[in-house]
């Protein structure tokens, strides 16, 4: 089965990188090194942070946000609801935000064009396939230099488990008794067919679901998105005169997606009403 993600951009002369890669290369700037040698400790450093700090000992931010729990329950260790929350709430991910509705991206490319230099803004378009029409997990993920994804017996011959995948490459430490795996080492996975992977995000509250939101994350996180998947020739960028802008506004207007729509933000919707 094949389909599309979409993401706007305001300024198409941006590289899509992850705020996990934005933050390394400012992190690294600062102590004078080379973002691709810290990436990989920063993003375990977060991540470890994240559980160790705040979900085992603070109890008045697990009063603030009494969802985690329950969010949790049953996933202690897993890496990608773990990731998907911090991603929701600014933390510096691998993960990419894309969405499935190509109106969607229009709109996040139009909203701030206004405030670039730019004469045009830009949707990219990525194709993504599903080898199996009944969506299972393994199909969303990167495949191997075999082609197959990574699979792993865990009771069930030849599962497909992603998220095992992710905590095995950031090395995070529940899954440490695994093995970790090293891209520079490992043959099966120096040099993948497919070095992305997408999915729904695993925590998806009513916001992500109203922008239709998809992660996409790489398996070499030392390359950057756009690096990745330009490899693959699965990525288009459109770009669109910024003379349309009005023509685009309305377009979306009439379509009733707005920034009150897709953020379900009433500060955002008075502040709309009152402009």
């Amino acid at each position: 089965m094949s389909f599309y993600l979409f993401r706007g951009v305001s300024n198409p002369c941006h590289q899509l990188l992850s705020s996990l890669t934005r933050h390394a290369q400012t992190y690294a700037y600062q102590h004078g090194l080379e973002w691709r040698q810290v990436i990989q400790d920063r993003e375990r450093l977060f991540l470890e942070n994240f559980t160790n700090e705040l979900l085992a000992k603070q109890n008045d931010f697990k009063k603030q946000y009494s969802w985690i729990d329950e969010a949790l329950k049953g996933f202690p260790n897993d890496t990608y609801r773990i990731l998907s929350i911090m991603q929701h709430y600014g933390g510096p991910t691998r993960l990419l935000d894309f969405t499935s509705d190509p109106y969607v991206a229009l709109f996040f490319a139009a909203h701030e064009f206004e405030s670039q230099s730019s004469p045009c803004f830009a949707v990219y378009r990525l194709h993504c396939i599903n080898d199996d029409h009944e969506d299972k997990e393994g199909d969303k993920a990167p495949k191997d230099s075999t082609g197959e994804p990574f699979k792993e017996n865990n009771g069930v011959a030849n599962q497909y488990n992603a998220n095992t995948f992710l905590g095995r490459i950031i090395r995070y430490n529940p899954y440490k008794d695994h093995g970790w795996i090293d891209l520079d080492t490992d043959i099966r996975w120096h040099l993948p067919k497919i070095s992305f992977g997408w999915d729904k995000p695993a925590f998806e509250n009513p916001r992500l679901s109203a922008q239709n939101g998809f992660f996409v994350y790489n398996v070499d996180v030392r390359k950057a998105h756009q690096e990745i998947m330009s490899e693959s020739d699965r990525l288009e960028k459109f770009l669109i005169d910024g003379t349309l802008i009005a023509d685009i506004n309305n377009l979306l207007h009439s379509r009733g997606i707005n920034i009150s729509s897709l953020y379900l933000d009433l500060d955002k919707t008075l502040e709309r009403w009152k402009r």
